[in-house]
């Protein structure tokens, strides 16, 4: 598969809106009491052990990360709005360049789909940045078709794929779920004629 590296304006190719979608800017699902309840206890037994061992630090590290995980567990997050363009996808207010982004990919994390983007600065080219976009369900077939002809979709090697991101951010979709199945064409056109 052929990468393109940069797409250029010229006449027949103005900078133009291709696709758009809304979605969440990140998955989330109102906690009930009871979640609140449970690890407000497992913290205070965890900052009571810390006590008891001396690690005053290691407490106010885990009362601020419990404030943040509190904090974003009650906040509904907003909806965000992604363009694909002809030079690139704009997300989360930045605008990333086709030469920007080295791969696509999709995942699956509790039912909900998730293209996947890993791009860099120019400033910074081994920075790698890893971005997760909410999709409509159904849409990755088309968004496949689409970027494909701009950006490579990355396999397992190439993005670094394991446990632990297969973890964060769930079950990775090989890109032959997306290559449609000829097979039948083949087996339909004529046998080549013995000389």
């Amino acid at each position: 598969m052929a990468k393109k590296l940069f797409t250029q304006l010229t006449e027949d190719n103005p900078f133009k809106k291709i696709y758009s979608w809304i979605s969440p800017e990140r998955h989330w699902t109102e906690k009930a009491r009871s979640w609140y309840i449970s690890y407000s206890l497992f913290f205070i037994v965890l900052i009571a052990f810390m006590a008891l061992i001396g690690e005053y630090l290691f407490i106010l590290v885990i009362l601020s990360f419990v404030f943040l995980w509190f904090v974003q567990g009650a906040t509904p997050p907003h909806d965000v709005e992604h363009t694909i363009t002809s030079l690139g996808i704009r997300t989360f207010d930045t605008f990333f360049k086709w030469k920007n982004i080295r791969h696509f990919w999709f995942s699956k994390k509790a039912g909900i789909v998730y293209l996947q983007l890993e791009t860099f600065e120019d400033a910074k080219p081994d920075f790698i940045k890893r971005i997760s976009l909410l999709m409509k369900d159904g849409d990755d077939p088309k968004l496949f078709n689409l970027l494909v002809q701009f950006i490579d979709y990355g396999d397992k090697k190439e993005v670094g794929y394991s446990i632990i991101l297969n973890l964060l951010n769930g079950e990775y979709f090989d890109q032959n779920r997306y290559l449609e199945d000829d097979t039948e064409t083949f087996n339909k056109l004529p046998a080549p004629k013995e000389d």
